[in-house]
């Protein structure tokens, strides 16, 4: 990316973009390709009144209420959008008439999108503002699961279930698959891995902005170590942006966004709080994130960098043994410590008041058994008795989580545990 935000180089061809005076996108292209024309034009209030052979207009609230597309030799395509009072998007009809329906709790967040003609209905639970699970209805029989974890808005692993029936004989039966993510900058997956560390869903290739220029199974990069799985796919965009499908746009808690344009249907709820620009997503998409559809956030200086160790193992292909190395980096850099050998035995971080181990193995999870081995309740209590000579704090840090029983464990020694980043 250049520093005034007017290229991305990607491999096989650059990506450039051309601003007007006001710093509004005028024209974009991908690899020599142009992805949309020098005639973009903007309205009053900062509102994107046309983009390309795209027409945009908007109600008397500022509110984006109807997407018309021109081709030579065809009739405009309309799409329609229909909002309450809140500015929530309630209601969208695509150009070929197709209705969907969107619900929303109190909180004004998302709980159900659903349309009657396809008998397709999707129902969200929230934890925070982050969504926790997803259930997929069809023709009012429950078809999918998907729960969700996250820290902060960057995807840890999913958990992906759906009925299946291999012949009429057989009885339907549930089948539960678990993925874990790998993450850019911005929290965007770039890769979903299974338990095994094979490679199960990557992305399309997509624009600077988010527009899809390639579908997720012509990425040009297969993995032999494993098959892509469409399903896997967790519908996410940016950070804190959930793709729709049906109309192209990503739900972004406060706000819908057009990844063709950079742009919000709406002004921001901040008003110019949120910057200058109030239909905007960021000025740069690389180096800014705005997962609630409000204000800007510049990507954490911790995401960026990668250690050494971290980075030879994900150019081997060691993908999970990379993540597993990249979380106690940031253990380290939160805790502010060093990882240290004392008397003959490894501590992971060391600082003037804490002396703390990493783990990051879901045996702490499912296998409390066999996590407890003799050589790691050795290690927690050698941990424990060096922290107590020292006047300081043991404490052990979870990737994945920790049962009920290990923590009981650990804490009757006089230890802490910390799960994730400890927020």
């Amino acid at each position: 990316m250049t520093a005034s935000g007017t290229g991305l180089g990607y491999g096989e061809g650059d990506e450039s973009y051309g601003y007007d005076s006001c710093g509004y996108l005028k024209a974009q292209s991908a690899g020599g390709h142009r992805i949309s024309e020098e005639t973009d034009q903007y309205a009053g209030g900062h509102r994107l009144k046309q983009a390309g052979n795209t027409q945009y207009d908007y109600d008397a609230a500022g509110r984006m209420v109807s997407r018309t597309r021109h081709r030579d030799g065809y009739r405009p395509e309309t799409e329609r959008f229909r909002w309450d009072s809140r500015d929530q998007l309630t209601g969208y009809c695509s150009a070929q008439g197709e209705q969907w329906e969107y619900r929303h709790d109190a909180s004004g967040r998302r709980t159900e999108k659903r349309c009657d003609r396809k008998k397709i209905r999707f129902t969200y639970l929230w934890d925070g503002d982050s969504i926790a699970e997803i259930r997929e209805y069809r023709d009012d029989e429950l078809y999918s699961v998907r729960h969700l974890v996250f820290n902060g808005f960057e995807l840890i692993s999913q958990q992906f279930s759906r009925v299946r029936q291999p012949h009429p004989s057989v009885a339907p039966q549930w089948v539960t698959r678990t993925n874990h993510a790998v993450s850019d900058l911005t929290g965007r997956p770039l890769m979903l891995f299974n338990s095994e560390g094979k490679t199960v869903w990557r992305p399309g290739q997509t624009s600077l902005w988010g527009l899809a220029l390639s579908l997720p199974a012509d990425t040009g990069y297969p993995d032999p170590r494993g098959e892509l799985d469409p399903e896997a796919d967790p519908g996410l965009l940016y950070a804190g942006q959930w793709q729709d499908t049906e109309s192209g746009l990503c739900y972004n808690r406060f706000r819908y966004y057009e990844p063709e344009t950079g742009m919000y249907l709406v002004s921001d709820p901040l008003g110019l709080l949120g910057g200058k620009q109030t239909y905007r997503y960021v000025p740069n998409p690389l180096g800014y994130i705005d997962p609630l559809g409000l204000a800007k956030t510049s990507v954490p200086a911790e995401k960026i960098s990668l250690s050494d160790k971290a980075r030879d193992l994900f150019r081997q292909g060691k993908v999970r043994e990379a993540l597993d190395v990249h979380y106690e980096d940031l253990v380290r850099r939160k805790l502010g410590g060093i990882s240290q050998e004392i008397a003959g035995r490894e501590y992971d971080v060391v600082t003037d008041k804490i002396i703390a181990q990493v783990k990051r193995t879901y045996s702490s999870i499912d296998n409390p058994k066999n996590f407890l081995s003799k050589s790691t309740r050795t290690q927690i209590k050698k941990t424990i008795e060096l922290a107590e000579e020292q006047g300081k704090e043991a404490q052990f840090w979870f990737k994945y989580g920790v049962s009920p029983k290990v923590r009981e464990y650990i804490e009757s020694k006089g230890g802490k545990v910390i799960l994730g980043m400890g927020n």
